[in-house]
């Protein structure tokens, strides 16, 4: 790893094409006798469930979703109609369109601490395409999605029960 190249805020590595290229099937990932030594973990899809390294560090959470599928079915449609009809709206360069994280569209939002800045920034986009961000920021689905994200990840990773009431009463 001393080696190994990164992106310039070091948050990412590079690929340098030496990697292999193929699809694993689960028995080669999962298990003692695997390759890769993986844990299956069987998941509902809707408990919170936090990821775990080898010395118990969350490095990702499984939010699931609310136990009101019926609310939630309608909410996610009405969000996949909303971006349907923003995605004529939206105008994203060609070159733009495959970066770091694969070959698909992105659009920007929210405040930024990475790639080797001093400080936290706003994230930036085109005005037209800042509007139409705007306008999904401010409808019901994704504020629900993005709280609902946000409160089961916060108390996955920290359960309310070692709060203080002070310090949950500033959370609030």
């Amino acid at each position: 790893m001393e080696g190994a190249s990164v992106a310039g805020g070091a948050y990412i590595g590079l690929d340098n094409g030496s990697g292999r290229k193929r699809t694993y099937k689960l028995h080669e990932m999962v298990g003692e006798k695997s390759k890769f030594q993986f844990k299956y973990v069987a998941w509902d899809g809707c408990t919170p469930t936090p990821i775990e390294d080898r010395k118990n560090r969350v490095i990702a959470i499984l939010a699931g979703h609310p136990d009101d599928h019926e609310k939630w079915s309608r909410m996610e449609r009405q969000a996949s109609a909303a971006l349907e009809s923003a995605r004529g709206r939206i105008r994203i360069p060609k070159k733009e369109r495959t970066h770091r994280r694969g070959r698909f569209p992105t659009l920007r939002t929210g405040v930024s601490h990475g790639n080797g800045s001093t400080r936290p920034i706003n994230l930036g986009n085109s005005d037209a395409n800042a509007a139409v961000i705007q306008e999904l920021n401010h409808l019901q689905p994704f504020r629900r999605l993005a709280g609902f994200a946000s409160c089961k990840s916060f108390i996955v990773c920290y359960p309310f029960s070692k709060l203080n009431p002070l310090t949950l009463y500033q959370l609030l």
